[in-house]
């Protein structure tokens, strides 16, 4: 069944279709194009079945503007658009756009179920507003006619939303007779319109085929706006082209030019004012004292002198200097624990609808999917500490790491689901606390841990340790007594007053994990809730801040680099380290611009070059995603491909130059490898029992002067911690480039990259790595994760895991559950044989 559905300026077309034909999507891409009332950008997505062809189960995708044919939207207007997107669709593979999203090559194409069409609409605007406000940059520029007053009279101001009419007059009749030729092209409009001329607001896009007529020309719109002091223009509307003369017109955009500074550091001011005297005695004192951005491109030929631009320059610097101070020292930021995700979702509906309709101001925000990574507005900047900290990070870990001097409250998240419950006179029951996005009741969850490790084996105190607790944690059921204490002691009447105490309860330890976190920066000259959005821009400010190294290309001097870097990073942490390594190399061009605009400013951004899709996030309130006009690479690249290729060097130099040449083949087997870790079993109890008998006189000696300040890794026989001394097995515990021993067990399940699960008879304790999947929905499962390792490996199956959490879905916040196949025996990178086990590369 064909549906069409539309919300402000999103329209949805959708359309059943049994059979994968370029043909048969031009056919309802051309009743897309008969049904449109206006111009529109428009993109493709297809719904499909996949099916495996070893177990025969089929898979659904279903059509989403996540996953659309295209990377941007296509302008629909005319005929020649239709045929132009048409001939897009028909040199398209679409068999393999949507093989694309299969996990394995087992999967094929089976069946097409539906196209949908996503299509952004450009209704009308008005040209021609008596009440928008030109840029004085505009006005200034003496190319351009903005028809704000009667040129010959100089008197009479244009207020009466003509000036459409008014331009074509100029062109026509010149300035002596535009304002005649006005009159009678704008009679003739509203003869054939039928509008009442006293209520006129001015001409608007579908309209402009009517004055087309009247005057005989081919009529083109564009819209311009300032953007770093630069006019830039974007196509509104194009001609069809009927007429044999064309007029091109400028459209007046609501553009307004705001320019605030605040008082700065006094150096900044007085070199301003020295580089303003030094321009004004070169340009005869006409500058003043105007703090204004200076043209650096100078056409006349007595301002051609160089010193004078590159005093022009320097007071451009200036005043950019002084503006990010300015916003350096204003900006308010407001944090919280997962709030990108979660609580800015919940309310940006009503935020933004206050911000653009009431206060007129758009946010500047930064979004990864469906996460908000900043959200600034005026002052104010909203961050989320998770981004700040390494992935699956709950706030109760994050309060532990921080030794936070209280611990977070406990909630009955779903038994809350009613505001009527706010005026509940007693807590829930003890059941009702349970949880079944975690799978537990978090008022007996960290007994129950501490429980499991004491009942494996391990002592009390390394439970605690393990736990990070300092005693022993109380039952559920006291827990639950504690919260009856504090209803009596806080005096509460209702659950509202139970939720301000719980709400109070989250903020003051996550403050007090925050200071310490923001003392941590401090202590590396870094600002972290001013300076960067994510760990990883912090890490890269890390980085130049503790390295002297400049960065350039490689060349023949730069053998040494390794050195360089090696010296400068070495005391940087772990985890900063990894994150400044994985900022060099981000993809920049995926990067999106998310605007949040009202109708009018949607129009024309929906007509914009970058535009890539719409969202209807309220009433003439939209979110409009577009792609990056410039993006701008300022990061050494080549210190991220260094390192990832370093690794993967790093590794092969151990195997050659280690096991294959010192160790006995027989005492040792590869499990599993990834780009800076081993996994190895071993016939011995120590590596070094593994060295052949003649080998190991020459592996002492090339050892023998290990304990020197000197020692560094190195390609030949440096690969591993000195257990010389108590001073340098410290200092090795950080040195780069040396393989350290992560856990040591006595059986190890490997079933795919990063997918492993490792088991220690002695010590009862399990490490396991499971990609893709929630851990903490493996580790609550009855079963456990060795179990459920060992069956794939045994009976060759799939085992399937639940996944749960939030998710954002059409603006609000829901929860989720997913159950998927969770762990594979499948694996492709290698040929597995016939025990199940052993593999051998594959014949490529």
């Amino acid at each position: 069944m064909d549906t069409d559905m539309e919300n402000g300026r999103h329209r949805v077309f959708n359309f059943k279709i049994g059979k994968l034909d370029p043909e048969l999507i031009n056919e309802k891409l051309e009743k897309v194009f008969n049904s449109l009332e206006c111009a529109a950008k428009v993109n493709i997505a297809l719904g499909f079945v996949l099916r495996d062809i070893e177990t025969s189960k089929f898979r659904y995708f279903y059509a989403h503007e996540n996953n659309t044919l295209f990377e941007k939207s296509h302008l629909l207007y005319n005929m020649e658009d239709l045929k132009s997107l048409k001939s897009k669709v028909e040199s398209l593979d679409l068999v393999e756009s949507c093989a694309r999203e299969r996990q394995t090559t087992k999967w094929k194409f089976t069946l097409l179920t539906n196209v949908t069409v996503f299509a952004a609409l450009l209704k009308n605007i008005p040209m021609g507003c008596s009440n928008i406000a030109i840029p004085g940059p505009l006005l200034e520029n003496k190319t351009v006619n903005c028809l704000v007053s009667n040129k010959i009279t100089k008197k009479e101001v244009y207020n009466d939303n003509m000036c459409l009419f008014r331009a074509i007059s100029l062109h026509l009749a010149g300035v002596r007779g535009a304002e005649e030729e006005t009159s009678k092209t704008f009679n003739s409009f509203i003869a054939k319109t039928g509008y009442d001329p006293a209520s006129f607001n001015g001409v608007t896009i579908d309209d402009i085929p009517i004055v087309e007529e009247i005057v005989k020309l081919n009529i083109y719109i564009y819209d311009i706006d300032l953007q770093d002091g630069k006019f830039i223009g974007e196509l509104v509307r194009r001609s069809i082209n009927k007429f044999d003369e064309k007029i091109q017109l400028l459209q007046k955009s609501k553009c307004e030019m705001k320019a605030k500074f605040s008082q700065v550091e006094s150096v900044i001011n007085s070199k301003l004012s020295c580089i303003m005297e030094k321009l004004n005695q070169r340009v005869g004192g006409n500058l003043g004292k105007k703090f204004e951005y200076e043209d650096e491109c100078v056409e006349d030929e007595e301002e051609k002198d160089v010193s004078t631009q590159f005093l022009q320059i320097q007071k451009n610097q200036f005043l950019d200097l002084r503006n990010h101070f300015d916003r350096y020292i204003n900006t308010l930021p407001v944090f919280g624990f997962n709030s990108g995700k979660y609580d800015l979702n919940l309310i940006k509906t009503y935020l933004l609808t206050y911000l653009i309709n009431t206060k007129e101001s758009e946010p500047t925000v930064i979004k990864k999917a469906n996460s908000f990574v900043s959200f600034k507005f005026g002052d104010v900047q909203f961050l989320d500490i998770m981004n700040f900290l390494g992935g699956a990070t709950s706030l109760d870990s994050f309060l532990k790491a921080y030794k936070a001097s209280e611990t977070k409250g406990y909630f009955p998240y779903e038994w809350f689901d009613n505001p009527e419950k706010l005026e509940y006179t007693s807590l829930p029951p003890y059941e009702d606390f349970f949880s079944k996005l975690r799978n537990n009741n978090p008022l007996n969850k960290e007994y129950c841990d501490y429980k499991r490790l004491v009942d494996s084996g391990i002592t009390e105190q390394d439970a605690l340790k393990k736990l990070r607790l300092k005693s022993i944690p109380m039952t559920g059921r006291q827990n639950y007594q504690y919260l009856q204490q504090i209803w009596i002691d806080e005096k509460m009447q209702t659950f509202r007053d139970f939720l301000r105490w719980y709400n109070n309860k989250d903020v003051v330890p996550t403050l007090d994990a925050m200071q310490k976190m923001i003392k941590f920066y401090h202590g590396k000259d870094i600002d972290m809730l001013k300076l960067g959005c994510t760990l990883p821009n912090l890490a890269n400010i890390c980085l130049h801040k503790s390295t002297s190294t400049n960065f350039y290309p490689f060349c023949e001097s730069d053998k040494d680099l390794l050195e360089k870097i090696r010296a400068d990073m070495t005391e940087t942490m772990k985890l900063l380290g990894n994150s400044s390594y994985g900022y060099q190399i981000m993809d920049r061009s995926r990067h999106t611009e998310t605007l949040y605009l009202g109708d009018e400013k949607t129009h024309k951004a929906i007509n914009g070059k970058m535009f890539k899709k719409l969202n209807t996030v309220a009433q003439d309130l939209y979110e409009v995603e577009l792609l990056k006009a410039k993006v701008e690479h300022r990061e050494p690249i080549i210190v991220g491909f260094f390192i990832l290729q370093y690794a993967k060097l790093r590794m092969l130099e151990l195997y050659y130059n280690f096991f294959d040449k010192f160790c006995d083949v027989n005492k040792f087997e590869e499990l599993e490898m990834d780009t800076d870790s081993l996994y190895i079993a071993l016939a011995e109890e120590d590596l070094y029992d593994c060295i052949l008998p003649e080998k190991r006189k020459e592996w002492n000696e090339m050892r023998a002067s290990d304990c020197t300040d000197k020692f560094k890794a190195d390609a030949v026989c440096n690969f591993f911690p000195r257990t010389c001394c108590a001073e340098h097995i410290k200092h090795d515990k950080r040195e780069p480039g040396l393989f350290k021993e992560e856990f040591r067990c006595t059986e190890m399940l490997c079933l795919c990259s990063k997918t492993y699960c490792c088991y220690d008879e002695k010590s009862d304790k399990i490490k396991f790595s499971s990609k893709g999947l929630n851990k903490r929905t493996i580790e609550e499962s009855g079963e456990g994760a060795l179990v459920k390792y060992r069956r794939v490996l045994d009976e060759a199956v799939n085992e399937k895991s639940t996944n749960r959490g939030f998710k954002t879905m059409k603006h609000s916040v829901v929860t989720y559950e997913q159950t998927k196949k969770g762990l594979s025996y499948f694996y492709p990178k290698r040929k597995v044989q016939a025990d199940g086990i052993h593999t051998k590369p594959l014949d490529l």
